[in-house]
């Protein structure tokens, strides 16, 4: 009786990459972190209190929302201070981004509250949110 043994090769026998895939600059974390921003902003759009002007306003909300001044003060997201969230606004401002979005593309959090993965020259022709 003879055995055979078969070896497996790391990225041998996996599934494809589909083609359609589109590239992402995206980082999870980014996007994890803007979706929770915007959850706060609208909270506190509800409450009408004010949304924080500088990072260190962000330890306020540290418990619940702990990465949020995490990223934003290591520089990792940048959030146009004072920018609220307005879900009837059209969407064609940004509140905060994933830094180096202008530049290389990535996560976007739009004045009307949603989270898009946006180029780079898309994310030029936004401006900014103005604060409230």
């Amino acid at each position: 009786m003879t055995l055979s043994l078969g070896v497996l090769l790391p990225g041998c026998g996996g599934k494809p990459i589909p083609e359609n895939v589109p590239e992402s600059a995206g980082l999870p974390y980014a996007k994890d972190a803007l979706v929770d921003l915007s959850e706060l902003l609208k909270r506190l759009g509800e409450g009408n209190q004010q949304p924080p002007a500088d990072a260190a306003a962000f330890a306020n909300y540290d418990v619940e929302h702990p990465a949020i001044a995490t990223l934003i003060s290591n520089g990792m997201v940048v959030y146009n201070y004072g920018a609220t969230i307005n879900g009837s606004d059209a969407g064609s401002k940004w509140v905060a981004m994933q830094s180096g979005a202008k530049e290389s593309g990535g996560w976007v959090l739009l004045s009307n509250g949603t989270v898009k993965d946006l180029k780079a020259s898309e994310i030029v022709s936004l401006s900014p949110a103005s604060p409230k």
